[in-house]
């Protein structure tokens, strides 16, 4: 089972070897591949017509733990970035220096990490971020154990009671950011589920006048 959890770290690499972007399903966002003109998907089954490009990029991020390589998805890259994949074009095949010295490398960020049971995992995958230094500095004072509360409670029972109850405040912190996040997924959801819904009635509504713009212009052709 996979779980999500927040870390703040500085990005100091990105791997330029690989693409960055691939072809993407318009509902699902799974990837695609180009097949006889179309592209049909196989998580979800709808076909797309068009192009559509999202982000896939691995940085190497470090805090004072540690580093460990993170797949940054659509939505956060392009948070980081400031514009979308299919903007850079097709062509562009590896990301642009420019790009990896000013807008990723060197970067402070909040990330939600997507973590999983599975051992030997070599990389994290990132579903959102954040660069707000306001939102990080909420995060820290929210989550991170509160330095004046531990030194209060050091100093009245003594270090080992400190570090006992450093540990329940931690234990409150994580469990009410869990239950924030499980909480705003759902929302999030049911947000994504109208948005997709109403795009899939647009498309099926253009196929249908595209259709329906063909055969009368068969038929005028016909009675001329």
């Amino acid at each position: 089972m996979n779980s999500k959890y927040w870390v703040v770290g500085d990005i100091v690499s990105v791997d330029a070897s690989k693409d960055f972007w691939f072809l993407s399903c318009k509902i699902c966002g799974g990837k695609v591949e180009l097949v006889d003109g179309v592209r049909p998907c196989a998580q979800c089954g709808v076909v797309t017509y068009i192009d559509i490009y999202r982000y896939k990029v691995e940085v190497m991020c470090a805090d004072e733990s540690g580093s460990a390589t993170l797949v940054l998805c659509d939505e956060a890259a392009t948070e980081l970035i400031g514009q979308t994949a299919s903007s850079l074009g097709a062509e562009v095949k590896r990301l642009p220096d420019w790009i990896q010295e000013k807008m990723i490398v060197g970067r402070k960020a909040l990330f939600e990490v997507v973590t999983s049971e599975k051992e030997d995992v070599e990389s994290f995958d990132v579903c959102r971020l954040t660069v707000d230094e306001e939102i990080f500095d909420l995060y820290l004072q929210k989550y991170i154990i509160d330095q004046d509360q531990y030194s209060e409670v050091k100093a009245a029972d003594g270090e080992e009671a400190a570090d006992e109850e450093a540990a329940d405040v931690k234990v409150v912190a994580v469990k009410e950011a869990a239950d924030e996040e499980k909480k705003a997924a759902d929302e999030e959801k049911i947000v994504r589920e109208a948005v997709d819904e109403e795009e899939a009635v647009k498309d099926l509504a253009g196929e249908e006048e595209a259709e329906s713009s063909e055969v009368n212009s068969k038929r005028r052709k016909i009675e001329h």
